[in-house]
């Protein structure tokens, strides 16, 4: 898993199918701060609300990380990140990654869904971060 210098360290998934329902596609460990959470679109979709959740092994159940965006401007090739619109973490897509934009994650351990919801298009996902605790590490699902 490779290292960056100010950004941690970097997971990409392979390219992952739309499905209309939740996808679980990251599994943290341990306490981490996120730092980027990006995808690139393989596969271009029609309307398709999605976004982010954080479902924490102990504590409060699923925890949205952004309000849903529709990826349907996306074109493949272009990125869906979160951006802050009127101080509200929201789902964007275009050409360029809008990283570290609003703020950083702090996560306990847990499972990183991302939410759609329509079976259409492919996605290939993206997480940088850097370990709090001693033995933190986020992995595929």
């Amino acid at each position: 898993m490779p290292y960056r210098a100010g950004l941690g360290y970097l997971v990409t998934s392979a390219q992952i199918a739309n499905t209309g329902a939740p996808i679980n596609i990251f599994t943290v460990t341990g306490l981490v701060c996120v730092t980027a959470l990006f995808s690139r679109i393989a596969v271009a979709s029609g309307a398709n609300a999605c976004g982010w959740e954080h479902d924490p092994t102990v504590g409060t159940a699923s925890q949205p990380l952004c309000a849903t965006g529709d990826i349907n401007v996306g074109v493949v090739g272009d990125y869906v990140s979160i951006t802050e619109t009127a101080g509200v973490a929201t789902l964007t897509t275009g050409g360029a990654v809008a990283m570290l934009t609003p703020r950083k994650y702090i996560l306990p351990a847990g499972i990183l869904t991302w939410a759609n919801a329509a079976a259409d298009g492919g996605l290939i996902h993206n997480i940088m971060y850097i370990p709090i605790s001693v033995g933190a590490i986020v992995t595929l699902v």
